[in-house]
């Protein structure tokens, strides 16, 4: 197989792949993995394991492993044997390294091995780097900062999420930077900044427009549907609940069970295989973890101080301009930061002259791996 083909069709989204799956100058293991790519990511199961009878026989055993693990990945069925193989498959095929840690690391995430599935992102994304898969290297990266958030549950990933989708939009990894404002959409949603979620949910929608049919165009969809139902625009959930009924993906059918579990009270099965973000959604209704919604203001300041530490004179040029007297417009901000801290509180901080918020101490590690 052609080296730069290959290290192409890794580093490649959706749309890309589609395109390349009609060019004749492919060969034929070339042609396949494309094809078990867009199976996968179509969620399309039937065909993949067709395209996998195919590969049986293709002579090239990494290709073949590597969609067998995809194929588990959908199925959750992961097979700790094939899982082993393709790790020591990993240090004898350069070009692939950085692809077989990819897909390590998300069967890793499937089982909620939340520790070995980042230090598997974390090769990935040093191999696809070096190998110059950049935005598959965005992706990897993005993945590091998602199993942190599951190792530090408590820990608020808004500033790191900020960092890497400025980072991939710079890479042109548009998915990748989709991915990241989907994920400042839950964060913001977490700490009751409803208007804030939906504006970075529509962003993500927008960045992954050109990967429509994606599991993550429609995780968009389901989040977006998941807030309307917080701000208790009802019509328009449900309007987007029936859209995203007609998804043939089974983490968006049953992300569905648990949109109507909110919408209309429903039980939800207790054998349900659910993604952690999903399950979190369940327990927070079961556990009553409803907090006070925040003001657009409140909502205005944290944005701000999220992105970089911020002075006390910014932060109030920014949110009351500079007509008022200063002694106001202090006391105003005074009582906006009392007021956000009563109701999140741990999340801001006054460091050396600056505001910013909390939990930061990871990104100096985030910033090594890219």
């Amino acid at each position: 197989m052609n080296e730069k083909k290959l290290v192409a069709i890794f580093d490649a989204p959706l749309e890309e792949l589609l395109e390349k799956a009609i060019e004749s100058e492919c060969d034929s293991n070339e042609a396949l993995y494309i094809q078990i790519l867009i199976a996968y990511l179509q969620g399309e199961n039937q065909h993949l394991k067709a395209l996998l009878e195919k590969s049986a026989n293709c002579g090239n055993t990494v290709l073949h492993k590597v969609g067998q693990l995809r194929l588990q990945i959908r199925e959750s069925t992961i097979d700790s044997l094939l899982m082993g193989e393709l790790k020591e498959l990993a240090e004898h095929s350069p070009v692939w390294k950085g692809e077989i840690y990819f897909v390590l690391g998300y069967a890793k995430t499937k089982l909620q091995k939340w520790e070995k599935s980042k230090a598997f992102f974390k090769k990935a994304c040093a191999s696809l780097e070096k190998n110059g898969a950049k935005r598959k290297a965005s992706l990897a990266f993005q993945n590091v900062v998602n199993c942190d958030s599951y190792i530090h549950p408590h820990k608020k990933m808004i500033a790191e999420l900020h960092y890497l989708a400025k980072k991939a939009h710079k890479a042109r990894a548009y998915s990748v930077a989709g991915l990241a404002y989907l994920n400042l959409s839950r964060e913001y949603q977490l700490i009751n900044a409803v208007q804030s979620a939906l504006k970075y949910c529509y962003m993500a929608e927008e960045y992954m427009e050109k990967n429509a049919g994606t599991l993550q165009y429609y995780f968009c969809k389901a989040q977006r549907c998941h807030l309307y139902i917080e701000s208790d625009r009802i019509q328009e959930a449900e309007a987007l609940y029936d859209e995203l009924k007609l998804c043939q993906l089974q983490e968006i059918k049953n992300a569905l069970l648990v949109l109507e579990n909110l919408l209309r009270d429903t039980p939800i099965p207790e054998q349900l295989k659910l993604s952690p973000t999903w399950q979190d959604r369940v327990d927070r209704k079961g556990a009553g973890k409803d907090k006070v919604k925040l003001g657009k203001l409140e909502e205005k300041f944290l944005e701000y101080i999220c992105q970089e530490p911020r002075e006390k004179f910014d932060i109030i040029e920014q949110l009351y301009g500079n007509l008022l007297d200063y002694e106001v417009t202090d006391n105003r901000l005074k009582g906006l930061i009392s007021r956000l801290r009563k109701k999140v509180p741990n999340l801001i901080i006054f460091k050396d002259g600056h505001y910013t918020i909390s939990d930061k101490l990871l990104l100096k590690e985030y910033k090594s791996v890219s």
